[in-house]
């Protein structure tokens, strides 16, 4: 083994720049997977990680003393022995052009003992300022509140203001509590994070000292709903004890409205996931390409490095000790990449996470994960090690020797470099040209081939992205992609509801141009639980975008979204079992498959369809009245006095406008899962960005590893005239020929690339696959991969340009 450490001492005395170089490929393909996987980690542990440190309540209770629920004394509720912390807050109604909560706390509790919160922007409220508030991460988003924002406690006074508006006005003023709030931060705690369950209508947190204003007068108190968020002592584990207790204090036909934390988690872990999962995404691509693109690299490092390889077995070294001299340079470059590897990842930590998990980050900034790191520098030291140990052997045999001395010191003439003489192109273009495409020989050659193929895999991989990134925003600009053919949605719980007049009336109402109606209700399909929509379109095409298949339209028929499909493993044309929760099962055929925005739970993909009109006995035994309606403007209609004969058909005339309009919302309410995934639009580009710099490092490594081999053309070149300018432009042609060429196969590949994942990704969440191809952008990579080329050949076409030609062609 003394003749192995010898030559690899030997080596790096000589070689230690080339070996920097190319662990600094290495590295920088390393650290980028490694910050993706190691981001995904952390955009998935996120909210995990923030109700660990921010004591989430484990219950919240709500509407103690409201109509139609049972009377609860609240301090016998937190004297429960489950409870171990509790909040105690009011709400009050707010007017935003809608109605919404503010949150006002009895004391300092909430946000010190129970859900704290991460302040986002601005600074926290004065406990002692009553004209102060925070607003909610999810609802300053939703209402574009921002630090300096007023929140109105009542709307602009009107002379026709119901009576119980204007007294509740003049208790306020009378109390001497502030007619609107200053928003002074933004707040994000364990439940202020899109999409938010409980407190859904709470927008802001007003402060202790408002309520003890407000607590002076009984008006006040009285249009306030009181409720608890309650922490358990064992937590989950003590819920079916606390849920005894309440039924003990209640009565014996309590109705108590509570909600656990677990499904209110459920909902943001829901919109996290698809963010962890474009995270984990990145990191496969990144890594597939990564190992192509670095494999060649070290393939074609190991095949330069084995010019000596005869000398070395005239000199008795064998077959075996030349393998293990080549395996050892080849992990001394993976252990110096591994380092690399971690500085990169670490020093990109700070981009992540992603989305809302950024918001959920308890700890924002420099982020080491450990586990991930361990696992990157053992991978990486594998991937090194197996990607070089059949080209190691390869390199060693007498076969490669044998070769090479049959081959002669002559180059391999290229046919379009002569044809690019032909044409009439400089002296520099076309010698540049010829070091691109030839292979050399001897000492001079070049695997050429790799190179190309791995700068190609990075165009196609930069190429796909591009295209993802357009198929993206196509997606979050296009509602019909995400079933949204519709202006408003009116969705109304009130048993009584019964939309099929109002709907029939806006049937022949000039300026609709579509209108449907229906209702919702669960059902269970093959054995899961799911909220189905029963819709039946009188006018136009108000309905769910259908991608396969047709509408249901019998008694027997349903469509599914894709996500159903794929958890029941069913198919189009398929029957399944549905039936209620406590019904008998139907079998029913799945004659379509749509893409369902949900009006009122579940998820984008999940929620059935059926026809309401076939199927009115499904839901409630046939009690259930049409509680949905569907409705689209037609162009250029009066929208704001079409809205306003819409309320007048569905709101009882004994009640306001302030409350019934509640119901009516637009597609801006987009699905959270598009929301969600839209939060990651950048991503593509951030995967862009990355491939670019990776192919520019390979690139850089194979030019300056042809200027140290090629120096004796580039001398003789010189010594026929050519100066220093006419070399650099050698350099840069060479770079430009080889980007051109990876570029001309990988744009192709990389459009069918991402034709294909834009469609496998669409499916999979559940929305219409649509995919784009950027024309602009792919033209624009042409100039752009030139220019990077050409800057990226600028250091070593300065050496280049030094080189000396006595001293060259005297040791030639």
């Amino acid at each position: 083994m003394a003749a192995v450490w010898m030559r690899l001492r030997a080596e790096l005395r000589a070689r230690w720049r080339a070996w920097v170089g190319l662990a600094l490929v290495a590295g920088l393909a390393g650290g980028l997977v490694t910050a993706a996987a190691a981001g995904a980690r952390r955009t998935q542990t996120a909210y995990e990680r923030m109700l660990a440190t921010t004591s989430p309540h484990d219950v919240f209770l709500y509407q103690f003393s409201d109509v139609g629920l049972s009377e609860l004394d609240p301090d016998a509720v937190v004297a429960l022995p489950e409870v171990d912390e509790a909040a105690r807050l009011s709400w009050f109604w707010a007017d935003l052009g809608t109605p919404v909560g503010i949150a006002i706390p009895r004391d300092q509790t909430l946000g010190t003992q129970v859900d704290l919160a991460k302040i986002v922007r601005g600074r926290r409220a004065d406990p002692d300022a009553p004209d102060e508030a925070t607003a909610s991460f999810a609802a300053a988003d939703r209402y574009g509140i921002r630090v300096g924002s007023t929140i109105p406690l009542f709307p602009e006074e009107q002379p026709d203001d119901p009576p119980e508006v204007k007294r509740y006005r003049e208790a306020f003023l009378a109390a001497g509590a502030p007619l609107e709030l200053r928003v002074v931060g933004i707040q994000a705690g364990p439940y202020d994070l899109p999409p938010i369950t409980i407190g859904s209508s709470i927008v802001a947190y007003a402060t202790p000292s408002l309520y003890r204003i407000a607590s002076r007068t009984e008006d006040l108190l009285q249009s306030s709903t009181d409720s608890v968020s309650i922490r358990l002592k064992r937590g989950a584990a003590d819920l079916p004890a606390f849920e005894r207790g309440l039924q003990a204090l209640a009565g014996a036909d309590p109705q108590i409205e509570l909600e656990p934390r677990a499904n209110t988690a459920a909902s943001v872990r829901n919109a996290i996931t698809p963010l962890s999962t474009a995270m984990w995404l990145l990191a496969g691509i990144l890594g597939l390409s990564s190992l192509v693109i670095v494999g060649q690299t070290l393939t074609r490092h190991i095949a330069v490095s084995s010019d000596d390889n005869d000398t070395l077995g005239a000199l008795g070294m064998t077959p075996r000790e030349q393998w293990i001299v080549a395996m050892g340079r080849t992990l001394a470059i993976g252990t110096m990449s591994a380092g690399i590897a971690v500085i990169v990842a670490v020093a990109l930590s700070p981009l992540t996470p992603l989305g809302i998990a950024r918001i959920a980050e308890p700890s924002p900034g420099l982020y080491v994960d450990g586990p991930m790191i361990a696992m990157a520098i053992a991978g990486m030291l594998v991937a090194v090690a197996s990607v070089s140990a059949f080209p190691a052997w390869r390199a060693t045999t007498a076969t490669r020797a044998l070769g090479r001395a049959r081959q002669g010191p002559a180059a391999p003439k290229v046919t379009a470099v002569a044809a690019f003489a032909r044409a009439g192109a400089s002296v520099p273009a076309v010698a540049g040209v010829h070091l691109a495409l030839s292979r050399g020989s001897g000492r001079a050659s070049l695997p050429i081939r790799s190179t190309v193929f791995g700068i190609s895999i990075a165009a196609a991989a930069l190429a796909a992205s591009l295209g993802v990134a357009a198929s993206l925003q196509h997606l979050l600009e296009t509602p019909r992609l995400y079933g949204l053919t519709w202006d408003l949605q009116i969705v109304e719980f009130d048993p009584a509801a019964d939309f099929t007049a109002p709907a029939r009336t806006l049937n022949s109402e000039p300026g609709i141009a579509a209108v449907s109606y229906g209702g919702t209700g669960s059902i269970e399909i093959e054995g899961r639980t799911a909220e189905a929509q029963a819709i039946t379109p009188i006018r136009g095409d108000a309905y769910p975008t259908m991608v396969e298949g047709r509408r249901p339209s019998a008694a027997d028929e349903i469509a599914l979204g894709a996500r159903t499909l794929r958890i029941i493993g069913a198919a189009v044309g398929e029957r399944v079992e549905v039936s209620l929760l406590e019904g008998a099962p139907r079998s029913m055929t799945i004659v379509g498959r749509v893409v369902n925005p949900a009006l009122t739970q579940g998820e984008l993909g999940e929620s059935p369809l059926i026809d309401w009109e076939s199927n009115r006995a499904l839901f409630a035994e046939g009690d259930q009245k049409a509680n949905t309606m569907l409705v689209r403007f037609a162009p250029g209609a009066d929208v704001a006095g079409l809205t306003g004969r819409i309320a007048d058909l569905v709101i009882p005339a004994e009640e306001t406008a302030f409350v019934g309009l509640s119901d009516v919302v637009s597609p801006n309410e987009t699905p959270r899962d598009v929301v969600n995934f839209g939060r990651v639009e950048n991503l593509p580009i951030a995967l862009s960005v990355a491939l670019a710099a990776l192919a520019s490092a390979v690139l850089a490594h194979m030019v300056a590893s042809s200027v140290r081999r090629r120096r004796r053309d580039l001398a003789i070149l010189k010594t026929l005239g050519l100066g220093k300018r006419d070399v650099r432009a050698v350099v840069g042609w060479q770079a430009t020929t080889l980007v051109i060429s990876a570029i001309a196969v990988g744009i192709p590949a990389g459009v069918v690339g991402g034709r294909w994942a834009w469609t496998s990704l669409a499916d999979r969440v559940g929305v219409v696959p649509a995919p784009r191809v950027s024309v602009g952008a792919l033209a624009l990579m042409i100039p752009a991969a030139i220019v990077l080329a050409n800057l990226v050949a600028a250091i070593p076409g300065r050496i280049a340009a030094r080189t000396q030609p006595a001293l060259v062609l005297r040791t030639e």
